[in-house]
């Protein structure tokens, strides 16, 4: 596969962003560095910070050259990047808050001194930190800022002109003010006025400017206090966008319902209800996002849609009056449809960044797993008599189906080859190349769609599942006197770890070499020995991350411990390039502060 690739879709007025001299369909981004790196963009009117997977932040202006390049003190990781219209604020996994600014409008980031922000400064949100408070999520709007802290309490400054900072006023606040209990999250966009929040009881509530119904309440009345957004609960939505005149809601489904502008609901017409678009009613959509006055939208199936008063922003769409009322289906770069690439989005004021996805080193182990065909324990046989290779622990985790019951429904139905496949690539690693087909084998098996669990959630329930587990990691009580020629010593001297023999296969080089070396005689072995000398609690640690992807200690757990001997274990045990281990322990540094 050539070398991921960001590519820019833009207005002529954004043709200066882009780093070649013409604005094709197209521009690719060739200016930001190793873009295979990238895990998140966020766009100010003219500046663009990029998250890399490495924990460093770069700062690039009209895309033209990088301007900075930053690293949090203390090594501390990062959880979210999110941009105002002159800032950005950047939130750690400990739960502080930074800020990247060059302002005169002190109201948008609670500064010291404001007066002394530079682009070439970072700087600690002093707030938080002064009043013992931990920030667990960020959200920007138009000026305006939310916090929601630990205990769900939603904290707010900026401009408060519509009482958008849900206080009951219009004076704006410097310093965030806490604002609201039981919160449990919050909606926004850069172009906003106006925003949604959650309460932990399931409501959905919203407050702030309504000149055209986007507060989705039935009027076009300014709204200073919280008011409930009836027929809609929490747990019914997946993302809110809020663009100026307009707002555009993400179900759980993966639906799409907006409401405002007649321009921007994608409908032509004014709604001041959430109404579902109608042109998008048969397909599943992941994710939103919008500008000042567009939406995009992006599909299971790695699509994308877009529509809003944008001057040629749709120009494979031949569009002269900079205006498209009805959603289109927006014509992606070859190197994604080519490649397959899973993709993501980013929208600024002017145009739009497509990017490779970060990679999720479970699912790209699950997807080799898939399409290597190797170890394979079971077969589905197709109605021409085709033969599909799988894997029975797979197969039955996921759909809580036995692979016979399975097989006995598509003799039934009489599935095609190419209809099975696109269900197990479903299955296996949570990717939808065809949502129908997966749609239509998910209702002939009765299961849930989109389903309730996804990789992650089932694996974690496998791990638990100990009568389940098929095979044993030895690890030697003191392995400093233990070597490989010391095999033939007693048992008793080494300690057991059951695992899922598949699991090791599919998530380490190291286990797959060590299985494929065992001897003809040895083959029906259920154990294998582990001599790298590691303790046996972190070698727990690291075979629950093999199923979750993730380290989480415990209170009997030793940080500095856990980080010294899982250290070289992404060598050591030929984990996948995509693997986050390193990134994991990071936070463990960051949050014990080794």
């Amino acid at each position: 596969m050539s070398k991921p690739k960001i590519y820019l879709f833009a207005t002529k007025k954004f043709e200066r962003f882009c780093s070649k001299n013409k604005l094709p369909l197209w521009s690719e981004v060739d200016k930001i560095e190793e873009p295979e790196l990238v895990k998140k963009v966020v766009i100010t009117l003219e500046h663009f910070l990029v998250w890399k997977t490495t924990g460093t932040l770069q700062l690039y202006r009209n895309l033209v050259s990088k301007v900075l390049e930053y690293k949090l003190p203390n090594n501390e990781m990062i959880k979210d990047i999110h941009a105002g219209y002159q800032s950005f604020l950047i939130l750690t996994e400990c739960g502080k808050v930074y800020s990247i600014a060059e302002l005169n409008n002190y109201k948008e980031i609670p500064m010291v001194d404001p007066r002394k922000s530079k682009w070439n400064l970072i700087r600690p949100v002093p707030f938080f930190e002064e009043n013992n408070l931990f920030v667990e999520s960020i959200t920007m709007g138009g000026g305006t800022n939310y916090f929601l802290c630990k205990g769900n309490k939603l904290y707010t400054n900026g401009y408060n002109s519509y009482g958008q900072l849900l206080n009951g006023t219009k004076i704006d606040n410097q310093l965030p003010i806490h604002v609201c209990d039981n919160v449990d999250r919050v909606f926004s966009g850069v172009h906003s006025i106006h925003c949604f929040l959650t309460k932990t009881s399931g409501e959905l509530f919203v407050c702030g400017y309504n000149d055209n119904g986007q507060l989705g309440t039935g009027n076009v009345s300014h709204q200073n206090n919280l008011v409930e957004v009836k027929k809609w609960k929490s747990s019914d939505i997946t993302d809110i966008y809020c663009s100026f005149n307009a707002s555009l809601l993400l179900s759980k489904e993966g639906k799409l319902y907006s409401c405002g502008e007649s321009r921007l609901t994608g409908t032509r017409t004014q709604s001041k209800v959430f109404t579902e678009i109608p042109s998008l009613q048969d397909h599943t959509f992941t994710k939103i996002q919008g500008g000042e006055n567009f939406f995009f939208a992006q599909t299971s199936e790695y699509e994308l849609y877009g529509w809003g008063l944008t001057p040629n922003l749709f120009p494979n769409q031949k569009i002269t009056i900079g205006l498209l009322q009805e959603p289109i289906k927006i014509t992606l770069p070859t190197y994604f449809v080519d490649n397959k690439i899973h993709f993501t989005i980013s929208t600024g004021s002017k145009g739009i960044f497509v990017y490779s996805e970060s990679l999720n080193s479970l699912h790209e182990d699950f997807k080799k797993l898939f399409e290597s065909k190797r170890y394979c324990d079971s077969i589905i046989v197709v109605s021409n008599k085709d033969k599909i290779p799988c894997h029975k622990l797979i197969i039955e985790l996921r759909t809580n189906l036995k692979i016979e019951q399975i097989q006995n429904i598509f003799n039934q139905k009489n599935f095609t080859c190419e209809e099975i496949n696109c269900f197990l690539q479903y299955v296996y690693y949570d990717y939808q190349s065809n949502t129908e087909f997966v749609k239509k084998i998910c209702k002939s098996l009765n299961l849930n769609y989109p389903n309730e669990n996804n990789l992650v959630s089932d694996l974690l329930k496998l791990y638990k599942n100990e009568e389940s587990k098929d095979f044993n990691i030895l690890v030697a009580e003191d392995n400093d006197e233990v070597g490989e020629e010391e095999e033939e010593q007693e048992e008793d001297i080494f300690e057991e770890i059951p695992v899922h023999k598949l699991i090791l296969l599919t998530r380490s080089g190291l286990f797959r070499e060590m299985f494929e070396n065992i001897n003809e005689k040895e083959q029906n072995t259920n154990q294998i020995k582990d001599y790298s000398g590691k303790t046996i609690e972190s070698l727990e640690l690291l075979i629950k991350y093999f199923y979750t992807n993730s380290i989480k200690l415990t209170a009997d757990d030793d940080p500095e411990l856990v980080v010294e001997e899982l250290g070289d274990a992404t060598e050591y045990y030929q984990l996948s390039e995509a693997s986050n281990l390193k990134l994991e322990l990071d936070k463990i540094k960051s949050q014990f502060k080794i």
